[in-house]
């Protein structure tokens, strides 16, 4: 497997870790001991796993202009265009999660978004399944081979991995929340989400998108931590 780089601090084990891990078992704990609790609290448009999903987004909108500013101030060309197509898929899950402020400040939509949006939303990712779905599958698909596969078994994949971009392929740490997102959206794919108490209060694929975007922001993080090292290993002239 392939090892961390970083020192693994508490608080990295903390997020890379215990918090998937932990918070995956609360979901099934709450759903299947009180499953009215779990559809009042986690489920919906104002429920915790959709707000979480907007402050992961912000999150990593935060750290990918930080990790900007740093590339910047490099001159990185690479670097740069990494950060800013880091900031504006954040941003815009955000933005798509949060419907744009509709379920914050309670506007109705209207327009064309009344028209075409199938749950009459002020976003995209319902209209078609360009901004959704297919988007969705390529990130799962990314996870799959850059977290879980490459990690697991860097002696087989690293080897298409150009060579410098092998010291940012995610490590042994990226396991726990690229499983998560597998794992999480099992049940509705195995037709097993109907099965009540345990499973039928969850809308897995609101789950999954929760460690997909906890992932993207563990990576952005991971990016930032590799850069700072690399400056402080760096030999004074």
């Amino acid at each position: 497997m392939r090892t961390h780089p970083l020192k693994i601090t508490l608080f990295v084990s903390l997020f890379y870790v215990w918090i998937p891990v932990v918070s995956y078992l609360v979901i099934l704990f709450v759903a299947a001991s009180d499953p009215s609790l779990y559809r009042a609290v986690a489920t919906g448009e104002d429920g915790v796993i959709e707000l979480l999903h907007i402050a992961l987004g912000l999150c990593g909108f935060l750290l990918a202009l930080r990790l900007l500013y740093w590339y910047w101030k490099q001159d990185n060309r690479l670097g740069i265009a990494f950060a800013v197509f880091s900031a504006a898929v954040c941003l815009y899950i955000a933005l798509e999660e949060a419907s744009y402020g509709q379920h914050l400040f309670g506007w109705e939509a209207d327009g064309l978004f009344l028209e075409v949006n199938k749950q009459q939303e002020t976003n995209l990712h319902n209209i078609s399944s360009w901004f959704n779905e297919k988007p969705r599958v390529v990130l799962e698909l990314a996870i799959i081979l850059g977290g879980l596969l490459l990690p697991a078994f860097p002696g087989l994949f690293m080897r298409f991995v150009p060579t410098g971009l092998r010291p940012y392929a995610p490590t042994i740490l990226f396991l726990p929340t690229s499983i998560l997102v597998i794992v999480s959206r099992l049940p509705e794919r195995l037709g097993l989400k109907g099965l009540e108490p345990y499973l039928g209060s969850i809308r897995h694929s609101e789950v999954q998108e929760l460690y997909m975007f906890l992932f993207i922001c563990l990576y952005i993080y991971f990016v930032l931590q590799l850069e700072r090292d690399k400056q402080v290993k760096q030999p004074i002239a």
